[in-house]
C-alpha cells in the first residue's frame, strides 16, 4: 500500500494511480493544484515519467540472468517507437548482446595511450561530495587528466568565491 502522499510543491505527471490518490484526499483539509502542462516542457516530463517507470521494471526484474529480457523490453519499446517516428529507424535499435562502448583511441599512436576512465560514469551526475568513502573531485579530475589537478599549478581566480572553490579541490 503506497504511503499518503505528503502536503507540499510538486511537478509531477498526475498517472491514474495519482489521480485516484488525490481524490481519496479530505477537501476540508486539502486543497489540491492541477495544471496543463506548459506544451514546451510536456516531452521532457513525459519523457521523464517514462525513463523512471522503465528503469523501475527493468531494476526488478534482477541480475544478469534477465539481461535478455531486459534488452527485449527495450527494443519492444524501440520498435513501438520506431512505428510512431519516420525519426527512428532500425539503426536506432540496440546491438544484441547488449555492450557499452567505452574509448575509440588510435592503434598505432603510442603517445596516446587508452584514456583513464574516472571513477564516476561519464553520463552520471552525482554529486561529488568529498564523503569518506565516496569519490572525490579532485581524485576523479586528476584520473582524466585535469592538469592543474594532476600536480601542476593550478589556475588563479580573480573572484573570491571561485578562488576557495579552486582551493577545495
Amino acid at each position: 500500500m503506497p504511503r499518503p502522499l505528503p502536503p507540499g510543491l510538486y511537478e509531477r505527471l498526475v498517472s491514474r494511480g495519482l489521480d485516484r490518490e488525490l481524490r481519496e484526499l479530505d477537501p476540508e483539509r486539502f486543497d489540491v493544484h492541477k495544471e496543463r502542462p506548459v506544451p514546451s516542457e510536456l516531452p521532457r516530463l513525459l519523457a521523464g515519467y517514462v525513463h523512471r517507470e522503465l528503469l523501475r521494471v527493468l531494476e526488478s526484474q534482477g541480475g544478469d540472468p534477465e539481461a535478455a529480457r531486459r534488452l527485449a523490453l527495450c527494443q519492444q519499446i524501440l520498435q513501438e517507437l520506431t512505428r510512431a517516428t519516420p525519426d527512428l529507424t532500425e539503426d536506432d535499435h540496440l546491438a544484441e548482446p547488449a555492450s557499452l562502448l567505452t574509448a575509440v583511441v588510435p592503434k598505432r599512436d603510442l603517445a596516446r595511450p587508452t584514456p583513464t576512465r574516472p571513477t564516476i560514469p561519464l553520463g552520471s551526475g552525482d554529486l561529488l561530495v568529498n564523503a569518506r568513502g565516496e569519490p572525490s573531485l579532485a581524485r576523479t579530475l586528476a584520473s582524466i587528466g585535469v592538469p592543474w589537478v594532476a600536480g601542476r599549478s593550478r589556475p588563479r581566480a580573480r573572484r573570491p568565491d571561485l578562488a576557495r572553490w579552486l582551493s577545495c579541490v
